[in-house]
């Protein structure tokens, strides 16, 4: 097996002992059922499976996912291996009520062999006790679906093995929820809704999460801490990005919105941007920017809604801002063609420059956004360089943003043109 399969299984095998440890299981009763190799060996690999269709129960952990996928990262059952390995993974298949086990040794040194105990994983009853015996299990073949770091498909017969199932003494502190517990945090402290006891604490006590971005937090009186409301972090600076680290508490960065994933903008498409600066004379400066809303609510920009244009350059992977400019609500803006239709209108271009906007959204939630600015006003800081406007690192980025939360906003493609004078850009 190659490094990074090893790499990343190490990364794996370790996941799925931090989370048995720390995720808290609902389970009446709960038993410890381990897999002993008895074959001499020496094994590379091997996978089996334990079939348990004939109790009431299953094994504590992620059994909802089919199949295996891309990465076995994300099939996280509350089981330990008891022997150094590389590789081990798991899925508990509970409508087949089919637990298959992958464990393997790619150190050649150290070759999995028996007489051993493998892996420990909890088995819920749903009746409570007493445990079942080791033959109502059954070890079977495992045949496991394609993935990037599998062995072989399929595995093949395991080796000989043996099972035996004991009861588990219930331990406040370690997860799971067992015998008179009434929760289990995963801790023995207090002040987080589960004592250090394991008992629930009263709805509506006060609690801490832990971060400073929350207050006002309570118990729900089930053993979850609940947020009464977040920070807010506003620092009132165009073009910075606002965020609330939980130690910290708020922060800001001069870099674009997330450009994709939760919490990101909305896209900025069929971008025409055209930036002009003239190395002599800055009343011949222009910026142009010809552009598509998609999605998000442009509100109403000649009551109160502002609107901030930001280009950010990158260089080895830092952004810093290199046009920030922001058009304050009210005059001159003016309702134009409809109630979602707006013009801004100022020859002099006595705010940044800005000589026209044009901003209008169709019934189809896509927003149009046109900018005309030019002369010795418009914020532009000169090239990064003798032969270069910008530097181009490959995360230019370009943002549109507003006073009602949204934004837009595009990594830039290459250039059209990227002079010392002028950086122009086309792309949908």
């Amino acid at each position: 097996m190659h490094q990074s399969s090893r790499k990343i299984a190490s990364i794996i095998a370790s996941s799925l002992l931090a989370t048995a440890l720390a995720t808290p299981v609902l389970a009446q009763d709960t038993c410890d059922v381990v897999a002993h190799l008895d074959a001499p060996g020496p094994f590379g690999y091997f996978g089996y499976g334990i079939d348990y269709s004939a109790i009431a129960g299953e094994f504590v952990g992620d059994s909802t996912i089919p199949s295996f996928g891309g990465s076995w990262a994300g099939e996280l059952l509350a089981c330990t291996t008891l022997v150094a390995v590389d590789e081990y993974t798991g899925i508990d298949g509970n409508v087949a009520s089919l637990f298959s086990n992958f464990i393997a040794d790619v150190d050649v040194s150290g070759e999995l062999s028996g007489p051993t105990p493998l892996v420990s994983c909890v088995f819920a009853l749903s009746g409570g006790f007493p445990c079942p015996t080791p033959g109502d299990f059954a070890i079977v073949d495992a045949v496991f679906p394609n993935d990037p770091f599998a062995p072989p498909i399929p595995i093949g017969s395991p080796p000989a093995m043996h099972l035996t199932v004991t009861a588990r003494t219930p331990v406040c502190g370690d997860g799971f929820i067992e015998g008179t517990e009434e929760c289990d945090d995963g801790n023995s402290v207090d002040g987080d809704c589960c004592t250090s006891a394991c008992a629930l604490v009263a709805a509506a006590t006060p609690c801490e999460d832990g971060s400073v971005c929350t207050t006002g937090e309570t118990c729900d009186g089930a053993g979850t801490c609940v947020v009464g409301s977040t920070l807010v972090c506003n620092d009132g600076v165009a073009c910075t990005r606002d965020f609330c680290d939980d130690s910290l508490g708020c922060q800001s960065a001069v870099e674009p919105t997330l450009i994709s994933g939760p919490n990101s903008c909305h896209h900025l498409k069929k971008i025409k941007l055209d930036v002009r600066d003239h190395a002599t004379n800055d009343g011949s400066d222009r910026l142009k920017l010809n552009s598509k809303l998609w999605g998000g609510d442009i509100g109403d920009p000649t009551a109160s809604t502002e609107y901030s244009l930001c280009l950010y350059d990158s260089v080895g992977g830092v952004y810093t801002d290199v046009i920030a400019l922001t058009i304050p609500a009210g005059s001159p803006w003016a309702v134009r063609g409809g109630s979602e239709s707006f013009g801004y209108i100022d020859q002099a271009g006595s705010n940044s420059g800005i000589e026209k906007i044009r901003l209008k959204k169709n019934k189809q939630n896509v927003g149009k956004f046109l900018l005309l600015g030019r002369g010795a006003n418009l914020p532009l800081p000169g090239p990064f360089d003798l032969n270069s406007y910008m530097a181009n690192d490959l995360n230019t980025a370009l943002q549109v943003e507003n006073s009602e939360g949204e934004c837009w906003n595009e990594i830039l493609g290459p250039p059209l043109k990227n002079t010392d004078n002028r950086f122009k850009v086309k792309q949908n």
